[in-house]
């Protein structure tokens, strides 16, 4: 059995309150009521996919919580499971990619690999927060280079996208490097970066839920 993985790491500071926090839990539940079904439908029967997510911002004590720390999707659609919706009151705090990108790689033994793991896929859902404080992206990849040996194999290998909410400019250059995509699957019309915005939410919807789609069943 080949494995993969889909971790969603989602922004839940301050600025994502209100009507971005309402996107994202309505995205999330048509993932898990209507994505997850059609893809483990269409799935090669040797391929087990999972997902994970995980919330940044710095009301945490670690920057990170985990809200699932990995589920299988089949579990998922032959159960029914559902999203459980993020509380209004949970979007709070600061936070910055480069901050939610450092949680993430402090957190790197949770998400362990081996040979029969396919590259796992990222999707960071952000309005890109404020500039990092004592953070840049480069010392960032620095830090995982130096002091995260392990997991900085699953890091560069990583199918990662990121979708932008509302990005302002002085930000957005930040949030799209940390897009990255592997060029076979540049003809599924997957990128590395959306820009999108809360007042079309029909389409950052179509948009969150194409991703988690083409990167579960593209190997």
């Amino acid at each position: 059995m080949i494995k993969r993985t889909i971790y969603f790491v989602i922004d839940v500071s301050g600025s994502m309150a209100g009507e971005r926090a309402g996107i994202v839990n309505t995205a999330m539940k048509e993932v898990f009521d209507e994505v997850i079904p059609e893809v483990i439908a269409g799935s090669d029967s040797k391929l087990e996919l999972s997902i994970a997510v995980l919330l940044f911002s710095d009301q945490f004590p670690d920057g990170v919580k985990w809200v699932i720390d990995e589920m299988d999707m089949e579990e998922i659609a032959n159960d029914h499971i559902s999203w459980t919706d993020l509380p209004q009151d949970l979007f709070d705090g600061g936070a910055s990619i480069e901050d939610g990108i450092l949680a993430v790689i402090n957190n790197g033994n949770r998400m362990e690999v081996d040979a029969r793991t396919l590259a796992p896929a990222i999707i960071l859902i952000s309005d890109g927060g404020e500039p990092a404080s004592y953070h840049s992206y480069d010392e960032v990849l620095e830090y995982e280079d130096k002091e995260c040996v392990n997991y900085s194999i699953f890091f560069r290998h990583s199918i990662r996208v990121a979708i932008g909410i509302d990005v302002a400019d002085e930000a957005r250059e930040q949030v799209k490097r940390f897009g990255k995509i592997p060029k076979r699957m540049v003809s599924s019309g997957l990128r590395g970066y959306y820009d999108t915005s809360s007042k079309y939410q029909d389409v950052l919807i179509d948009i969150i839920k194409f991703v988690t789609e083409t990167v579960s069943l593209t190997i």
